[in-house]
């Protein structure tokens, strides 16, 4: 938890592109929790950062700017493991990436339970790329759109990757499922009608 509510609990700052920080959270028992801020990244605030999840919940945040749980601003984040549940913001309840080249990569863990104006579970801005490969996100809400995703296109490609890998046991990932607006399911907001989802598929025996 943190310590002082008023700041977030990690702050990771490189000082510029050629001198990126970088953090793997690891919980290997998957129990701890970080998080109870009050500021946009409760959990993590990442600056010139590279910043990995493999275990443990990043929870409890209510930020009055953007980005509940993550705020990303120059960084890249990637989410291996672990959730990110009941935080709110003004957008990106989860996680919330600028407009400055970050990249958002999801392969696995839950998003869960978060809330904001736009974009319940993640908020990518207009400069952010972002890969929705694996995981979970599910029962987020927002009050204007994307209970799920809400979603800019990278720059002119227009195009977002998603990939769905299926498995020996018969498993789909990723799952994108009763997020909410209003009351109305909303999994996926797209801001621009020209979006591309481009899917890249492939059997895992």
């Amino acid at each position: 938890t943190s310590a002082d509510p008023s700041k977030p609990a990690i702050t990771v700052a490189g000082t510029e592109k050629a001198y990126v920080a970088k953090l793997d959270l690891c919980d290997c028992a998957d129990t701890g929790t970080l998080g109870g801020a009050s500021v946009s990244g409760g959990s993590v605030h990442a600056t010139w950062a590279e910043i990995n999840l493999y275990g443990g919940t990043l929870t409890g945040n209510n930020a009055t700017g953007n980005g509940g749980a993550v705020y990303l601003s120059n960084s890249s984040f990637t989410m291996h493991g672990g959730a990110i549940t009941n935080n709110t913001a003004s957008n990106g309840g989860g996680i919330y990436a600028g407009s400055n080249g970050e990249t958002v990569i999801i392969n696995g863990g839950v998003i869960s339970g978060n809330r904001a104006v736009n974009g319940g579970g993640i908020y990518a801005s207009s400069g952010a790329k972002f890969h929705l490969n694996g995981g979970e996100i599910q029962n987020n809400v927002a009050t204007e759109a994307g209970g799920g995703l809400y979603l800019f296109p990278y720059a002119s490609a227009k195009i977002i990757y998603m990939g769905s890998v299926y498995g020996g046991g018969g498993t789909i990932a990723p799952y994108i499922y009763d997020n909410t607006v209003n009351s109305a399911q909303n999994n996926l907001y797209l801001s621009d009608p020209d979006t591309q989802i481009q899917f890249t598929s492939h059997i895992d025996t």
